[in-house]
């Protein structure tokens, strides 16, 4: 196309713009007048003044938006796109909102070129539609920002198993930034409690495609140890060929360190049930059966374990 004398739009004056802007307003608060009047809210004023306010911007956002702000970012754009015969942008791929027919905005990528033909100069413009790309650009920004805020540490590795990224978690978990991991081996925070055996378990689970889940034990930078529930998943490219592992570690330490405390418990309360030179039975509520009897039981009352726990309390 051949460059116009003058850009194809100008930017509407403030005094233009103004007296829209002025005009809208009058007309919705006109609008407004009337239609509060008709409420029965009306008697209140404090209901009437909060109506009021509510109908005016209701009723004027959507004209404003359409003759006012609309235009004028078309404007804009055109202006941004001509100013100094386009040179800015020449010989550049720049990204901009456009207007379809419909009035709906969507994102561009614009390319333009220019060429001289005796005294006059010519433009090309090569315009693509990017939605689509956006919104797999968004997608991959909220899956991002899912795995960075990820409760659990999530460690990223090559097929050879080299960490090529980790999240937040992991370094809250183990205390490794990511400058210390980057292109590390998970043996990183191996904690020598598993042998050989599994880990060759392990690399031959995963490396076959299927998940490898198991519970297992690391060690921290300041060398302490803790247990984590440990999910791999393959990451397959388009070929079908395994260029990843996503490996998810839940902290498991505190319920372990629960499930001890009490197991420690039981074991306690058991000995003190089975040495104790008292009788001592247990017996359910409902039925009134023994459940367990201890051995001072058994000599006092002269009845077996077997006989004993075939009563009731009844008996």
């Amino acid at each position: 196309m051949k460059q116009p004398d003058t850009p194809p739009t100008h930017l509407p004056s403030p005094w233009h713009v103004f007296l829209k802007v002025l005009g809208i307003i009058f007309l919705a608060e006109v609008a407004t007048m009337l239609l509060v009047e008709m409420l029965p809210l009306y008697r209140s004023t404090l209901a009437a003044g909060s109506a009021d306010a509510a109908m005016l911007v209701i009723l004027s956002a959507p004209f404003l938006w359409w003759v006012v702000v609309r235009p004028l970012r078309r404007a804009a754009m055109e202006e941004r796109l001509w100013s100094g015969g386009g040179s800015r942008i020449l010989g550049k791929t720049v990204e901009m909102h456009g207007f379809r027919r419909d009035g709906s905005e969507f994102p561009l990528e614009l390319s333009l070129a220019a060429w001289q033909t005796g005294q006059d100069r010519f433009f090309s413009a090569t315009i693509r539609d990017i939605s689509e790309r956006k919104r797999a650009e968004e997608q991959l920004r909220l899956q991002s920002v899912a795995l960075e805020s990820a409760a659990n540490a999530v460690v990223i590795t090559d097929r050879e198993g080299r960490i090529t990224w980790v999240n937040p978690a992991f370094t809250r978990l183990t205390g490794y930034t990511p400058e210390e991991t980057l292109g590390q081996n998970p043996r990183l925070i191996k904690s020598g409690n598993h042998g050989q055996v599994f880990y060759r378990e392990l690399w031959e689970t995963i490396l076959s495609g299927r998940v490898w889940q198991r519970e297992m034990t690391n060690r921290c930078k300041d060398g302490s140890i803790f247990t984590e529930e440990q999910t791999i998943t393959p990451v397959r490219d388009q070929r079908g060929e395994i260029t990843h592992f996503v490996s998810i570690d839940h902290d498991i330490s505190a319920r372990r360190r629960a499930e001890e405390k009490l197991r420690a418990s039981e074991e306690r309360y058991r000995l003190l049930f089975e040495t104790n030179p008292h009788p001592m039975w247990v017996y359910d509520l409902e039925s009134l059966a023994f459940l367990a009897v201890n051995d001072a039981a058994i000599r006092h009352y002269g009845y077996s374990r077997d006989e004993f726990l075939a009563l009731t309390i009844r008996d």
